[in-house]
């Protein structure tokens, strides 16, 4: 077996099964509030770290997440107060969803949660350790940011032809 194959092996479990594991033990087993919050209703929240506001079916695909499992969790966040659905403004057809101010105190309070736990991680590691840390970490968002770009150009390509044989 050749070393990049053994290398794309561990970068496989690693993106597949590490990664997803480690965040969910970093992740808080409850809100502020002391009420139980899921690993998916967290993901969606730290989506809203980017973007004000988003459609259901934008959440669904940035996430890799079910539409019925995002509508389930989106659910549970507008009950407890976290989010409120309004139209959207340039199409009033489409429901967008965006956080309350009480969703964006939550949203800060997991940011630190998880800073802090980052920060317990690397506690006691050399700067040359953490320096190493954060150049995996660079490396592993370049390699995701170059697999989206060509998993969207696959779709585009996809599109074109498609387009072409429907003519």
């Amino acid at each position: 077996m050749k070393d990049t194959d053994i290398a794309l092996k561990k970068f496989r479990y690693f993106m597949l099964e590490f990664i997803p594991r480690t965040y969910k033990q970093l992740m808080p087993k409850n809100d502020m509030f002391g009420d139980t919050i899921t690993v998916s209703q967290i993901k969606i929240l730290m989506l809203f770290d980017r973007c004000l506001i988003y459609k259901m079916t934008e959440i669904s695909t940035l996430l890799s997440i079910s539409p019925a499992s995002v509508t389930r969790s989106v659910n549970k966040l507008l009950k407890e107060g976290y989010f409120q659905r309004r139209s959207d403004n340039k199409d009033r057809r489409v429901v967008v969803v965006e956080l309350t101010a009480k969703g964006k105190t939550l949203l800060a309070w997991i940011v630190k949660y998880y800073e802090n736990k980052i920060a317990e991680l690397l506690s006691g590691r050399s700067e040359k350790e953490k320096e190493n840390f954060c150049g995996l970490i660079n490396g592993a968002v370049m390699l995701s940011e170059c697999a989206e770009h060509m998993m969207n150009n696959q779709i585009l390509t996809h599109d074109k032809s498609r387009q072409i044989s429907e003519k």
